[in-house]
């Protein structure tokens, strides 16, 4: 039987009502059950309002209250007459008897705030009526004219928030399993996330009814009367007793009705244990795209930041979620982030409703933090009686803004979620006021002082006064979240920290500096961190110069942030520091564009990136700060400035500020109008770096400005003639012709203006990043040729650092030609590491004699490997040396050298060698380790090779093999083409006593498809660690043959099937879908008459059910706590 009192108010609240009577009516119910202070505005001079109260945080408003239909137009109307006239309040209130959907809401509440700065601090509408009427049998005959009194039976809950009708999303499972259910049930599920509420909407069809909590002669009649299939009661973890009366009441009138005990997780074998016999379902976690449809049904439309903050802070809890969303439809950014409209919202109405004292339940359960606390502790705190403190969190959990910690010791602990909520709750319980309750004695009833350190520094930053020495030392040095909050406090705390807890000192620094703690402090201690931070910036968001430019792109305020940066790295390049990173640092200041990125607000899958130059106005501040960058430049020309040069490109070319198709004229028009002048003086400042001024003529060109090059330097690094597709061959041929023109030229000057000229031009470009073309080696070729003194160049040209391949034709000129001490300096070139290879070069290919030859080849190490293939494959390396080149010491280098003879484009091949030399590099050949393409290839071409090969690695592998044993992928596969016979020897050749992962890739190629090398392999009883290697590949028929194999010999069904999960190690997309796959592979099986096929096809598909249900629970985690939390 329905609630029928519950369906006549429904029907009669829909038809028309009387205004004069709603009015009245709607001030006395919501005086009794939210608003205290409100009070009637009678007569007919009321100026537009039809009540007067305070808010609960103080908040003076006035109340509006409406049947009409149109609630917009008589809500406006109404407002205007209250501004005009003369109404100080600034916050309305509207009761109406209309459905206000969560959207109309928002509408309503900008609309009013837009035209006449008020804003909508609530609204009580239809549903919220039907439960105030519910209960109040006198406005119920007298507004509706439904007779009755309430039942201790009920479709209403015994604690409903007031907030917007939303839709039940998400919920189609556990709806399905509640219609479904036969006989007692235990619902679990987090405090908030949403068990009343899908059981509200199954209650429509007469599914069954709340207990009200009212005596049991009472709820014996109701059963009487009403008969209902179902009988919940909510929160039975806090009433275990009445499960019991239930039961015995049950018992005594002989009823069928069923039990339904709504729990949250950790009680959940408690209520179970009170109701034997009874069915578990679980209701879990909304998915963050569903909880998005939540908050968009409220009226959450926007903006994305507000969803996402939202989503992040439900955690999957729908309750939560609405109590959110509804604090949003009134609050702003900033209230959402702070935890304040949490506050406002949530505190409040706990407030009215169940007393003040839950304000401070709340509080002590914030101060636990994550961590939580007990309901013992949190009676001990407050002095307050178990069944006092059991009644409060039966109510505090409807908003679902309390959660399940992890259990301690077996006790059940309970926290305050979000975060942001509990950081407001402790200021407002604990903070300075005069009615805050006492700190310390909290701390003491708390597992441990420690776990309120982040709450309390939560609270600082929401202006709350605490001690703030007190708070450092409660402070657990391992805590990074406590500590990096304290160090966010302000500069001295900064300081503090990074002195204390010195090992989060890169984190503490920045964060500080996103935050904007201390700048000036932050600044130079993220310069420090770059300095020898080779990371690429642009593919490490936590590069300290990528966290400076992240910074400065997304700051407010775009000039004084800048300012303040040219600032700071001023002082850090006048104090000496690293130039490189400070000019690095200055192009980004000097960047004329603004960026800022956001993640979709349910997934997090798909990123929404604003790019955009500057508005004008402030490209114009910016361009002014280049003269004080240009002053800096002058001052430290000599030094790395050739990233301030590349920084350019941004002013140069300012439509790449922003994306694909999108324009911004006037922004670009204010940057290219600052550019000229800025190329043109850094072109002044610049005449005596040539390679920064050949990265600065392109922009130049680009403005229609000359930049002077010196010619010296634009002969030996010229442009790049490869990007003239239609005339590169007659470009390079030019470069090179210019080349040999300038070497005939300089050859008559002074040694050391001609070393000047190459070694100078060539660190110029190696400080600007110019690596092609670089023609200063084919210089250093045409000057050698001709030089009758080598050595002197030898000597210049080391003397001055110059790199090896300027060296190296002076060295092999002075051998040519025998120049006094050119073998002394070959030896000691030898020894260098940084002249070694052109040392190594010369001796090899040249007459050095046989003494200083095997000084190189014993020099050589894998560094060395494409020097010495691209000798022999070029036949500057004889057949002599290549043989002693297989003889080489190290094994990497025989092996490289072996390898060179067989390439494809070789000049020396193996035939080429002695009898004794192909059987040495046969010999290398077979000891070597393969990591290349060219060594498969080699292997796969000669089968007995690859087996002999194959025979030494087995024979190689010792008791602790490395990672570097596994063989390349290329060549594993190579093994299953191997003849059968082949490959039979092979099983044979296996060495037992080695540890599996160097062999169970080898030995499946080996196996194959074929059952007789799987039988071979089972035959070896050596190797029963890898005969599971057997069974991979499948499942499909030639597997099955193999599985039936395995089974023949005592396998276990499930050990059989378990080993397919082992064909691929890596697939894509969802986990859950692999092993989906594979389950579907074993559904397609043949079971045919053999029922041993049946056997292996059921375990198959239990073994991988069980894991495709795994891997989808921990992907649904992921979709509702987000990318990143997956198994947390």
């Amino acid at each position: 039987m329905p609630d029928t009192l519950h369906g006549a108010i429904e029907e009669a609240i829909a038809r028309p009502l009387k205004g004069d009577v709603f009015e009245p009516c709607a001030v006395d119910l919501l005086r009794e059950h939210h608003y205290p202070s409100l009070r009637p505005v009678g007569g007919g001079n009321d100026a537009g309002m039809d009540g007067v109260g305070e808010l609960p945080d103080g908040t003076p408003f006035f109340l509006v209250a409406t049947v009409k239909k149109d609630a917009r137009a008589n809500l406006e109307r109404n407002v205007r007459s209250y501004v005009e006239a003369g109404g100080e309040r600034r916050a309305v209130v509207l009761a109406t008897s209309r459905p206000v959907s969560g959207r109309r809401r928002r509408e309503l509440d900008q609309s009013l705030r837009n035209e006449f700065g008020v804003r909508l601090a609530a609204t009580h509408d239809r549903t919220d009526f039907i439960g105030m009427l519910y209960r109040s049998a006198a406005w119920r005959r007298e507004l509706l004219g439904v007779p009755g009194e309430a039942r201790a039976l009920t479709r209403l809950p015994a604690t409903r928030r007031p907030t917007p009708e939303v839709p039940l999303v998400g919920r189609d499972r556990e709806g399905e399993a509640l219609r479904a259910s036969e006989g007692d049930l235990v619902i679990v599920g987090k405090p908030g996330i949403g068990k009343t509420f899908l059981l509200q909407q199954v209650m429509k069809e007469d599914w069954g009814l709340f207990d009200d909590g009212w005596d049991i002669g009472d709820l014996e009649d109701a059963i009487r009367d009403m008969g209902p299939a179902r009988i919940v009661a909510d929160d039975a973890h806090l009433q275990t007793d009445r499960l019991s009366r239930l039961r015995q009441l049950r018992a005594q009138m002989s009823a069928d009705f069923a039990i339904v005990a709504v729990t949250w997780p950790g009680s959940a074998d408690e209520v179970a244990g009170a109701l034997p016999g009874s069915v578990r379902l679980e209701v879990s976690e909304l998915e963050r795209d569903e909880i998005l449809r939540v908050i968009e049904g409220m009226g959450i439309g926007g903006p994305v930041a507000l969803q996402a903050a939202l989503i992040n802070q439900a955690r999957g809890c729908v309750g939560r979620a609405v109590t959110l969303a509804s604090a949003a439809l009134t609050g702003d950014l900033r209230d959402i982030a702070t935890g304040d409209a949490l506050l406002r919202d949530v505190v409040g109405w706990y407030s009215r409703s169940l007393g003040a004292e839950s304000r401070h339940v709340l509080g002590f359960l914030a101060l636990a933090g994550n961590h939580g606390a007990t309901l013992e502790q949190a009676g001990e705190a407050l002095h307050l009686p178990p069944p006092t403190v059991s009644d409060l969190i039966r109510g505090l959990a409807t908003g679902g803004t309390l959660d399940e910690a992890p259990p301690v010791a077996g006790a059940i602990h309970l926290r305050v979620e979000p975060p942001d909520l509990r950081y407001a709750l402790v200021r407002e319980v604990y903070g300075p006021r005069g009615d805050s309750l006492p700190l310390h004695a909290a701390l003491e009833c708390l597992d441990t002082p420690a776990i309120a350190a982040l709450p309390l520094l939560g609270a600082m930053h929401g202006r709350a006064q605490f001690d703030r020495a007190f708070v450092r030392d409660l402070v657990d040095r391992r805590d990074s979240q406590a500590v990096v909050a304290f160090a966010l406090l302000g500069p001295a705390e900064l300081g503090e920290a990074l002195e204390r807890w010195p090992h989060f000192g890169r984190e503490i620094i920045l964060q500080a500096h996103r935050s904007e703690t201390d700048p000036s402090a932050t600044l130079p201690l993220l310069l420090a961190l770059a300095v020898r931070d080779n990371r690429a910036e642009h593919s490490h968001p936590e590069h300290p110069l990528r966290v400076i430019g992240d910074h400065i792109a997304a700051a407010a305020s775009p000039v004084e942030i800048r300012r303040a940066t040219v600032e700071g790295v001023d002082l850090w390049l006048r104090a000496g520091h690293d130039a490189e990173v400070g000019f690095r640092a200055l192009a980004h200041a000097m960047r004329p564009q603004l960026r800022r990125t956001s993640m979709d607000p349910a997934l997090g899958r798909t990123g929404t990136i604003i790019e955009a130059p500057l508005s004008p106005d402030v490209v114009a501040a910016v361009a002014k700060l280049w003269d004080r960058v240009l002053d800096i430049m002058e001052r430290q020309k000599d030094g790395a400035v050739e990233a301030l040069v590349d920084g350019l490109g941004a002013w140069v070319y300012p439509s790449q500020l922003s994306f694909g198709d999108a324009s911004f004229e006037a922004s670009e028009s204010a940057i290219l109008e600052a550019a000229p002048r800025v190329v043109e003086r850094m072109a002044d400042i610049l005449t005596e770096r040539p390679g920064a001024l050949r990265k600065l003529r392109p922009y130049g060109a680009k403005l229609g400005i000359e930049v002077a090059i010196p010619r010296e330097f634009s002969i030996l690094f010229p442009d790049d003639w490869r990007r003239s597709a239609d005339e590169w061959a007659e470009r390079e041929r030019g470069a090179i012709e210019a080349v040999a023109g300038l070497a005939e030229e300089v050859r008559e000057r002074p040694l050391d203006e001609q070393v000047e000229i190459l070694a100078g031009s060539d660190e110029e470009a190696d400080a600007a990043g110019l690596a092609y073309p670089r023609l200063t080696p084919l210089m250093a070729q045409s000057l050698a040729e001709s030089s009758a003194e080598p050595i002197a160049w030898v000597d210049a040209l080391t003397a001055r650092g110059a790199a090896a391949d300027l060296l190296l034709p002076f060295l092999a000129r002075s051998v040519e030609i025998r120049s006094e001490g050119c073998g002394e300096r070959l030896v000691t070139f030898l020894e260098d590491d940084s002249y070694s290879w052109a040392a190594i070069q010369v001796a090899l290919a040249l007459p050095v004699g046989e003494e200083i030859e095997a000084m190189a080849i014993a020099r050589l190490t894998g560094r060395h490997r494409q020097l010495v293939e691209a000798l022999l494959m070029q036949g500057k390396i004889g057949s002599r040396t290549a043989e002693r080149l297989l003889d080489a010491p190290n094994p990497a280098v025989a092996r490289d050298s072996a390898l060179a003879i067989v390439m494809p484009v070789a000049n020396l091949t193996v035939s080429d060698l002695s009898e004794e030399g192909r059987a040495r590099w046969r010999e290398v050949i077979v000891a070597s380790q393969p990591d290349e393409y060219w060594f498969a290839e080699l292997l796969k071409g000669d089968p007995e090779l690859f087996a002999d090969w194959l025979r030494s690695w087995f024979a190689r592998l010792g008791g602790d093999p490395a990672d570097h044993w596994l063989l390349p992928h290329s060549l594993v596969e190579a093994l299953g083409g191997l003849p059968l016979a082949v490959r039979m020897a092979m099983i044979d050749a296996i060495p037992s006593g080695t540890p599996s992962f160097p062999l169970q890739d080898v030995a499946t190629e080996i196996v194959g498809a074929d059952l007789s090398t799987a039988e071979a392999l089972l035959d070896r009883a050596d190797l029963e660690d890898i005969h599971w290697v057997c069974l991979r590949r499948g499942p499909d028929e030639e597997w099955m043959g193999r599985a039936l194999l395995a089974l023949s010999r005592g396998w276990e069904p499930e050990r059989v099937v378990s080993y397919t999960q082992f064909s691929e190690s890596t697939w894509w997309g969802e986990e859950s879908h692999h092993w989906q796959a594979t389950l579907d592979a074993f559904l397609k099986l043949d079971r045919g008459d053999d029922e041993r096929r049946g056997t292996l096809i059921d375990a198959g598909v239990k073994v991988f059910s069980e894991l495709r249900d795994r891997a989808d629970e921990r992907e649904r985690e992921e979709r509702v706590f987000g990318l990143g939390h997956r198994g947390q």
